[in-house]
């Protein structure tokens, strides 16, 4: 089966498929993680969603928020699917849908401390100190602009 990705405001996404990337945001940020939280933010109503499925199945997530700065956040990739390179190659679609929109703004993200390896082998540096953010370690990682 083959993979689809979608790009979307929140009021053009499915019931169906809102209900999957609920569950599997809940299923790795508040149970895998054990980080009570609420998971479901005003953000989520000003955001772009970026999904990708297979079949029917929602395999991965995230959001992209466009302010002075763009964020990218709630990267989640299911449990069976990591370590195929889903997650790079949906960061790698957000990047470049930040910078085919406004080019001007930075991107930016609130990392979790133990992935920053992988988003700077995707062209992000940490800036400042280690916070914590729902008691998890984070760093703030901007996108630097590979050299050409």
């Amino acid at each position: 089966m083959s993979e689809k990705s979608f790009l979307s405001s929140i009021d053009q996404i499915p019931s169906e498929d809102w209900h999957q990337i609920m569950a599997l945001r809940s299923e790795v940020f508040v149970v895998e993680q054990q980080c009570v939280y609420l998971d479901p933010d005003p953000k989520d109503l000003e955001a772009t969603h970026l999904m990708r499925k297979e079949g029917d199945e929602l395999i991965a997530y995230l959001r992209i928020i466009q302010s002075t700065a763009w964020h990218i956040g709630r990267i989640v990739v299911k449990g069976s699917q990591r370590n195929t390179g889903l997650g790079k190659r949906m960061v790698e679609q957000a990047i470049a849908h930040c910078t085919s929109t406004d080019a001007n703004r930075s991107i930016e993200m609130s990392a979790q401390v133990y992935l920053c390896d992988f988003y700077r082998s995707l062209g992000f540096e940490a800036i400042g100190s280690m916070y914590l953010e729902d008691g998890i370690p984070h760093l703030r990682m901007v996108y630097q602009e590979p050299l050409k």
